[in-house]
């Protein structure tokens, strides 16, 4: 079990150092829902807004759970396009031929994925935070939310994995 957690371990690894290395998408990876949505769409649209159709006492509340949900689904179904092109480039056929569990590679992806998403939603939550918003649920149940939909994320990509395989 121990050489199972180090697989997973160096993998995730990999793609941390992988993101690291492209300095500017990282950068856009975290800023770019709060900067775009949050800040620009929200005070654009916050006059525009009806507040007895957006049901939030303010339109940036509103925007705010839809950009954390969007941000949360997009990077669920779209976090296995790089195990794709490792599959394109071949490397993924060398790390098959490996001895190590095919798990591990899903694996170290979904906590790569999940590590980012949630920095994302941090950071869209604290710049909410900043216009007075906060979650209803507490962060309890901001955490479950997010774990719900990068499990679902998951199932679909996996789901569309094994129909292309068979």
């Amino acid at each position: 079990m121990q050489e199972y957690w180090q697989e997973i371990r160096a993998l995730t690894m990999r793609w941390v150092r992988r993101l690291s290395r492209e300095k500017f998408s990282m950068l856009f990876t975290l800023v770019q829902p709060m900067l775009f949505w949050l800040i620009f769409f929200g005070n654009l649209f916050q006059r525009a807004a009806d507040m007895q159709v957006t049901q939030a006492p303010n339109y940036i509340s509103f925007l705010a759970a839809g950009v954390v949900v969007m941000t949360v689904l997009n990077n669920g179904l779209a976090g296995g396009v790089d195990l794709l092109f490792d599959k394109e480039n071949g490397f993924l056929e060398r790390l098959m031929s490996t001895p190590i569990h095919r798990t591990s590679v899903i694996l170290s992806r979904f906590i790569f994925v999940m590590t980012i998403t949630s920095l994302q939603v941090l950071v869209i939550l604290g710049v909410a935070w900043l216009f007075g918003v906060q979650p209803a649920t507490g962060l309890a149940g901001v955490a479950c939310f997010m774990i719900h939909f990068q499990l679902a994320g998951l199932m679909e990509h996996l789901k569309k994995e094994c129909l292309t395989v068979s």
